[in-house]
Formats: C-alpha cells, sequence, structure tokens
C-alpha cells in the first residue's frame, strides 16, 4: 500500500491510509477474517493474563471500540450466542444471509457491555446487507452506542429496532461539571471594578444604535432584518431542537418490531457553545477524534459500571 501511495500531500495520504483504508481492509473477507481472529486472541490472551494474576476474579467484561473498533466490538459480541444460556441467535430460523461473512471464534469470557464512540454500526449492517434484529449480541449484553450529535460518523441503531423510532431524542448523557471556582488571584475582584464600567458602555452602545436606527429606511430595515435572520440561522442551525411530534418514552427500553423489549442503545452527548459558530468541518473533525478526552463519555462509561455492582 505504501509502494502504491502518492507522494503529494503526505499527511492527508498517511492519515488516509491509517484510518480510511482500515474500513476497506475489514470489510473485505480476507483482511476482516484476519483483524477478527487478532482481536479475538488479543482480547482471550489479555482475559487470561488477568484472571492468572487475580484468580478471585468473578467481575464482568466490558468492550469499549471507537470508529471502526465499535463496529468490531459487535460483530464479536454478535457471534458469541449460547443455545444453552441465550436460546438460538435470531438468525437461526432465517437465512445464512443474516450474518457477515466472517467466523468469529468463541471468547473465553462473557461480554456485559459495549460502548461504542462515534461507531457507525448501523450503516457497517446496512451496508452488508443486515439487519440490526437478526444480527445482534444477546440479551445479556448491553450496548451503549454513544455518538456527539456533530460527529459525521454517529449513526442511530434505534431506527432499525423500529421504524417509528427516528422521532425519538437518544437519551442524552448527563453532563460533569464544567467550571471549577475562581481562585482567590485577584480576577475577580478586578472583573467586579470594571463591571460598572463595561455596563456603562454597553448602555451607551445600545442608545446609539438605536438612534441610528431611525434614520434607515423601509428598505434599508428590511435587508438588514433579512441578513440577521441569516446569520441567526447559521449560529444555530447545529442546535438540536425537540419537535412536536417526538415520541415520549420511558428511558429503560423501547419495544422492537418483532414484539420484543430492548433496552435503549442511543446515547448523544451534548453541545459546546463553540460548536454552533465555528466552522462545520472544524466541528466535524473535533467532534469524531474527542471521545478519549470527553469527560461526559468517561462519567457515563464509570457510572454505569458502578450500576452493575
Amino acid at each position: 500500500m505504501n509502494k502504491s501511495t502518492l507522494t503529494t500531500v503526505p499527511k492527508v495520504r498517511l492519515a488516509a491510509n491509517h484510518w480510511l483504508m482500515d474500513c476497506l481492509y475489514y470489510f473485505t473477507k480476507p483482511y476482516g477474517q484476519h483483524i477478527i481472529n487478532h482481536v479475538v486472541k488479543t482480547c482471550s490472551e489479555a482475559y487470561e493474563d488477568y484472571v492468572s494474576s487475580h484468580p478471585g476474579f468473578n467481575g464482568h467484561v466490558h468492550f469499549i471500540g471507537f470508529s471502526l473498533g465499535g463496529i468490531i466490538a459487535y460483530d464479536i459480541a454478535s457471534m458469541q450466542w449460547s443455545e444453552h444460556e441465550d436460546g438460538l441467535p435470531p438468525w437461526a430460523k432465517g437465512d445464512v444471509s443474516n450474518t457477515p461473512d466472517i467466523t468469529v471464534p468463541p471468547l473465553g469470557f462473557k461480554i456485559k457491555s459495549i460502548f461504542t464512540c462515534g461507531s457507525p454500526i448501523a450503516a457497517g449492517l446496512i451496508c452488508r446487507g443486515l439487519d440490526y434484529l437478526q444480527f445482534r449480541p444477546p440479551p445479556r449484553t448491553r450496548i451503549h452506542n454513544i455518538f456527539h450529535p456533530f460527529d459525521p460518523l454517529g449513526y442511530r441503531l434505534e431506527p432499525m429496532v423500529h421504524p417509528n423510532y427516528d422521532t425519538v431524542e437518544p437519551v442524552l448523557v448527563d453532563r460533569t461539571k464544567r467550571l471549577p471556582r475562581i481562585p482567590n488571584l485577584g480576577i475577580k475582584s478586578s472583573i467586579a471594578t470594571a463591571k460598572p464600567y463595561i455596563q456603562s458602555f454597553w448602555q451607551s452602545f445600545f442608545t446609539v444604535k438605536a438612534e441610528s436606527v431611525v434614520t434607515y429606511s423601509d428598505h434599508s430595515l428590511k435587508r438588514k432584518e433579512e441578513e440577521l435572520d441569516d446569520d441567526g440561522v447559521r449560529k444555530k442551525r447545529r442546535k438540536m431542537i425537540h419537535q412536536d411530534n417526538t415520541m415520549m418514552i420511558p428511558k429503560d427500553g423501547i419495544l422492537g418490531t418483532d414484539g420484543n423489549m430492548y433496552p435503549r442503545l442511543d446515547y448523544v452527548l451534548s453541545e459546546n457553545m463553540i460548536d454552533a459558530y465555528a466552522s462545520e468541518w472544524i466541528v466535524a473533525l473535533k467532534s469524531h477524534f474527542r471521545y478519549w478526552a470527553n469527560r461526559d463519555v468517561s462519567h457515563h462509561i464509570v457510572k454505569t459500571l458502578l450500576d452493575y455492582q
């Protein structure tokens, strides 16, 4: 691959070879099977090493996958059905085409939950002609499909459970406390001293602006109103709103087209103030590559793990 890569824009091509090509490799049978085998082997070895160091361990095992890693974790977990504990897998009564063209070795442990961050699982299923209700992890494995609202690779899973749930808002991940108290470095007193001057400035500014508006013609006023409206649309283009026809359902489960109840799958992060003003490209890149540094994601995972105790 490196010999076939052009030498122009080397940084962009390096990123493409490291990130984009991984997806093409995984969805190609020989390379995809090799990736699955390697991931399963690595996970099994890590589990065995941990158990050997902690002989009395009887806790849960969880997967965390980012981007393509979430799809891989989903595929591995979906092939871990046990007829004795979970019953027949949903694809057993259907066609063989309801499963991907890969063979997943059995794991030596059970997966309690999967946390995926910015993983296009739904897109991966659709592109391979698969359906969530036919190819999914066993009920003992809980999926947390976490995504930022502006992540271009974030896709929802719940509409695949039932088409009507495309109007249902995903579960909003709780926000952690952001702003610590300002230390006593003289900053607060300086701001308090300058506050009257700032208020006086803004009052005089708005007074002058209001007086100048009177001299505008009706045509100028209309044009300025249109400009302000356009500017407001641009700034609020990313703001998530709740439609009147939004369905309200409990946080603990949704009803599938097969008549079974499924736990909530989609979890959305809160947007930041800068997301409403920055360029779409910058926001998209930042949203996809900031999961590991997002405190809300860490808080959600830790809170979920503690709930299992």
